[in-house]
This record gives structure tokens, C-alpha cells and sequence, in this order.
């Protein structure tokens, strides 16, 4: 993942999980692409399975921080297509799923289906879920149980063991690795690890007797090693005697034999390193014989040994690289593009490697172009970013992924690359119609409704973007927060109504705005806030009038001008709309 573009917003953590599913969700992220301004999930999903999976398919819901759902259509359909994952193997970290709003910042994951390679689909509806329970960590038994634990039990697993395993009341049991099985699941169907074993051996008091156990049979040890030390130096102690006449004799003769020994040495030492190090040499061992050579120092011709093998060792350095450069090139003929890449890469500043590496880089994206494997394509496009620019295989990748984000809802990541491809078959057509959605669903507020109406416009005869446009300025007359400019109340007398409550508010009025409600004219949604009201109200709107209906009670709201007012037997409210709430008089 490219750390300059990605930002990490928050974690996914699953608080659930599902009896009998074939695949689970170990983590996920969700990513602030900062180049698209967009939000992406990342999910590590894991093949539980005994099956190969050839496709999953998911559902996700999409909510802000404070857990609401987002605005517009908060589900996203997701599916990892063309898959080859064995069991007990990690993937899906490798895509990102692209989601609807950059407010995103929790998600629900749901799993539709899935498909194994034999064709068989596994649907997940109907399967129980269940919490998963608070597991305790395996460090919690102490360092020195967590040793033992490491020295009776020795293993190589993907999956570590880092909980304590522990039975449930519900006939389930959690496995150290963190996934939880069955009662039928006699082993763990994640990392495989052995039910009984893990419950037998991963305790405190097991481990703490085997600590004690080892401790024990440790101080034996050492009480008997003592014993037999001091057995050891009595006897030492009876034969010395005996011994030290004849050492006496032998260290007089080993030193006479050691006096002839160190002037023989003296000259035939240098002589054997000089033999050796000419075998070296010629066996090709070019490093070992310089290494030799100057150890011998002036000795015969050493020195210029030593420059001989350093010529030697570049020559076969340059001879190296050479055989690596042709190796790396056929690769790349031969259908290996990423040995290609990964052997250019290496070879470094040798000869043309860079540009070779690009190309081979290039090649690899038109490969996954032709198994339409658009998304990766790209990615190796991206390491590439000015080469071979023009070249149609470039431009398809680029349209391809395009046409894949206008399918996915994201028009605005489809329409940044369209520009930049815009003469390149239909993209001026998909370039409106990315312009089209993005104006469609720009309503969130009075600005952005405002632009979208300035969009339609530009985009004239397009679709129905000229209806839109007269829907865009009808919404501009009712979207936004209407604030309470007047209220009056009358008691009815006999005589007629009379005046018992009358208040006026903004700048012009007697006291400050307080009180206003927020009309969202694309959901049909009014929501009055106050210090008594905090609910959401549907509407219709009819010419000038705004009739809301909350459980069968309608009020009707007339558009007067830049003022809304409710008129009922009682009272009259006056609203005034935000933009003109500082020049509306009362």
C-alpha cells in the first residue's frame, strides 16, 4: 500500500463471528485515499475451508463515527472475483473496496455467498452468528511459564498462539490463535492446532508443574555434578605422585623436539599459505586467494597475487551481472514478468536496467490487462507513472479502470482518469456521465445543491440534466435550515381573538435566533430542533406549499417569499430561510 497516498482513518474489528462459515474476517482498515479524496476498506479474510475459493461475494454497511448511517445509499455490494485461495491461506488485503463517502468511518461486513473452484456456492444465510467472548492473552500466565510453554512445546504455525485456550458453556471453545470452533471441531479450523493438547498443556498449572518438574530435576543435576567433581579430585590427588617423576622427564624432552619444530616452522609456514593460496586462485576462489595473498605480505610475489585476483574478481563480477542481465531479459520472453522485474531490480545502474525494469514492468501490467485483471494493472502503472504514455495498451488499462469506478459509484475516481485520457475512445461521452452522477448526488447542502445546478446547466442537453437543473433551483427555494423569525398566539374570547403572545427574533426582532428546523428536499426529511423536539418529519411538496406528516399529524407550511409560515386556529409561525436569516425583517 503506497503510504504517501493511503491514510489510516480507523480500524475494523469483527465483534462477531459465524458458526460454520468456510471464511473469516482476521482484520480490517479503513483508508483515506488522499489523491481521490475517497475512503477505501482493506480486509484480511482467511480461507477456513478444506475447499479452494474462486469468489466472495459481500455486503457492507457504511455508518459515520457517531454509528449513523450515511446519507444516500449507505450499502455497498462488493465480490473478489477470480480467486485461486487455498485453505488456511490470507487474501483480500491486497484489494481495496472502494466506499460511497469520504465520511465514512465504521462499516458492517456481511458475507453473501461464496463459490469454490468446483463450482459448488456456499450461501450464508441462515448461519448464527454469536459475540465473540473476551479472550485472555497468553502472556498474562508470567515470562517464565510462557518459556516453558516454548520449550515443551515447540511449533512453526502462520498462526501464532498468543491467547489462553479456553471451553465455553455454549459448546464452543477458542483456539490460541484467536479463532473460535465448535465442540465437533476436534481441531482448530484456522490454524489446525490440536483441541485436548492446547487445553492439556496451555494452563497455568500444568506449565508451572513442568516448571517445577525441570527446576527439580536441574538441582539433582548440579548436587550430582558436585559429587562426582569431588570424587575426580581425589583421585588426582592419589596418583600425582606417581606422575610427577615422569612429567618431570617429559617436559625436558618436549622441549628440546619444540626448539627444532619452531625453526622448521619458521620457513615451511609461509611456503604452505603461498601453495594453498595459488590453489585458490586457479580453483577460482578469487576473494579467498586475495584474502591469502596479503596475509603473506612481501613473501615472493604475493603482492602482485593480490592484484591479480582483485582483476579476477571484477571480471567475474562483470561476467555475473552480464549472465543476470540475459537471464532477467528471457524471463520477461518467456512469460516471468515478476522474476523479470524483481532480477532488473537488482542489477541496479548495470547497463540499461533501469529502463529494462520499466519495460519489463510495463509488459507485466499488459499481461494482467489481457486476463482483466484491470485493478492490478494499474497498480503496476502507478510504479511507472511517465512511461510509454501513449502507448494504447497504457490508455485501455487506464479506460478500463475508469469504466470499473463509474460501475462501482465512484465517478469522481473514474472522471480524474478520464481527463487524462479524454481522446481515447468513448472517454468524452463517460466524462458527462461521470459529471452527470457526481452532480446527481451533490445535494448534501445548500452549496453543493448550488454547484450541481451550476453542472446540469453546463452539461445542457445531456440525459434530462435540463429537468434537473429546474429540480436543482426548485430545491434551492426550500433546502436548509429555516430559523423561527416570528411566532404569535391568539386566545379566541367571545368577543373575537385576542393577542396573548407575540415574539420576534433575528437582528431585527426582540430576541436572538433560537429555535429552526432543517428541510432536506432530495430525502423528503424535515427535522425541527428545539429545546422540546428532536424528530424527523416526512413531507410533500405541492406548488408552494410544504405539508409534513408525522404518524398521520400534517402541518402545512406555505412558501411566502424567503419566508415559511405555519398557520393554524391558534398561532401563526414565521420562518425565515438561512441564507437570508440577517436580512429578512420580522
Amino acid at each position: 500500500m503506497n503510504q504517501t497516498r493511503y491514510k489510516i482513518l480507523t480500524e475494523y474489528v469483527p465483534s462477531e463471528w459465524i458458526q460454520g462459515s468456510p471464511i473469516e474476517i482476521l482484520k480490517g482498515t479503513i483508508l483515506l485515499d488522499q489523491f481521490e479524496d475517497t475512503t477505501a476498506l482493506q480486509l484480511k479474510l482467511c480461507n477456513n475451508s478444506k475447499k479452494t475459493i474462486n469468489s466472495v461475494h459481500i455486503q457492507i454497511g457504511c455508518y459515520d463515527e457517531t454509528g449513523e448511517a450515511i446519507r444516500g445509499d449507505n450499502i455497498v455490494y462488493f465480490a473478489y472475483q477470480d480467486l485461486h485461495i487455498p485453505p488456511g491461506t490470507f487474501f483480500g488485503d491486497q484489494q481495496l473496496v472502494i466506499l460511497p463517502d469520504r465520511s465514512v468511518r465504521k462499516v458492517v461486513v456481511i458475507f453473501v455467498k461464496t463459490m469454490f473452484v468446483d463450482g459448488v456456492v456456499f450461501p450464508f444465510k441462515g448461519l448464527q452468528t454469536r459475540k465473540l467472548p473476551v479472550l485472555k492473552a497468553l502472556p498474562e500466565l508470567g515470562s517464565d511459564l510462557f518459556r516453558e510453554l516454548e520449550r515443551i512445546l515447540p511449533e512453526n504455525n502462520p498462526f501464532a498462539r498468543t491467547f489462553i485456550p479456553e471451553m465455553y458453556s455454549d459448546d464452543t471453545w477458542a483456539c490460541t490463535c484467536g479463532k473460535i470452533n465448535e465442540i465437533g471441531d476436534l481441531q482448530c479450523v484456522r490454524c489446525g492446532r490440536q483441541r485436548l493438547k492446547q487445553l492439556e498443556v496451555m494452563n497455568a498449572s500444568y506449565l508451572q508443574k513442568s516448571l517445577n518438574i525441570l527446576k527439580e530435576q536441574a538441582r539433582k543435576q548440579e548436587e550430582m555434578d558436585a559429587l562426582n567433581r569431588m570424587k575426580s579430585d581425589i583421585e588426582r590427588m592419589k596418583e600425582s605422585k606417581k606422575e610427577r617423576r615422569i612429567v618431570i622427564w617429559i617436559m625436558s624432552f618436549t622441549v628440546l623436539i619444540c626448539a627444532g619444530l619452531y625453526e622448521w616452522y619458521q620457513i615451511a609456514e609461509p611456503r604452505l599459505h603461498y601453495t594453498k593460496a595459488l590453489r585458490q586462485f586457479e580453483a577460482g576462489q578469487f576473494l579467498e586467494a586475495k584474502e591469502a595473498f596479503l596475509k603473506l605480505g612481501d613473501y615472493k610475489d604475493a603482492a602482485d597475487r593480490v592484484n591479480q585476483a582483485e582483476d579476477r574478481m571484477k571480471q567475474a563480477a562483470a561476467q555475473m551481472k552480464q549472465t543476470e542481465y540475459e537471464q532477467a531479459i528471457e524471463a520477461r520472453s518467456n512469460g516471468y514478468y515478476v522474476s523479470s522485474i524483481n532480477a532488473f531490480a537488482s542489477l541496479g545502474e548495470y547497463k540499461d536496467s533501469k529502463e529494462q525494469w520499466k519495460e519489463s514492468v510495463f509488459q507485466f501490467a499488459i499481461h494482467l490487462l489481457h486476463d482483466k485483471k484491470y485493478t492490478e494493472a494499474l497498480a503496476q502503472l502507478e510504479m511507472i507513472p511517465s512511461y510509454r504514455d501513449h502507448d494504447e495498451g497504457r490508455l485501455e488499462i487506464l479506460y478500463q479502470n475508469a469504466v470499473a469506478s463509474l460501475k462501482a459509484g465512484n465517478p469522481v475516481s473514474a472522471m480524474t482518469v478520464l481527463k487524462g485520457i479524454v481522446n481515447y475512445k468513448n472517454s468524452k461521452t463517460l466524462i458527462l456521465e461521470c459529471q452527470y452522477r457526481i452532480a446527481l448526488n451533490h445535494h448534501r447542502d445548500r452549496k453543493e445543491i448550488a454547484e450541481a445546478r451550476q453542472m446540469f446547466k453546463q452539461l445542457g442537453k445531456y440525459k434530462d440534466s435540463a429537468k434537473q437543473y429546474e429540480i436543482a433551483g426548485k430545491a434551492l427555494l426550500w433546502q436548509g435550515k429555516w430559523y423561527k423569525l416570528k411566532y404569535q398566539e391568539w386566545f379566541q374570547e367571545r368577543s373575537g381573538k385576542r393577542l396573548v403572545f407575540n415574539r420576534t427574533y433575528g437582528p431585527f426582532g426582540k430576541e436572538p435566533f433560537n429555535e429552526y428546523m432543517e428541510i432536506d428536499f432530495y430525502s423528503q426529511k424535515l427535522k425541527p430542533y428545539s429545546s422540546d423536539s428532536n424528530l424527523t418529519e416526512e413531507f410533500v411538496i405541492s406548488g408552494k406549499k410544504l405539508i409534513s406528516d408525522f404518524h398521520g399529524s400534517k402541518e402545512t407550511y406555505t412558501l411566502s417569499g424567503n419566508k415559511l409560515i405555519l398557520k393554524s386556529n391558534h398561532y401563526i409561525e414565521t420562518y425565515v430561510r438561512e441564507d437570508k436569516m440577517n436580512e429578512v425583517k420580522p
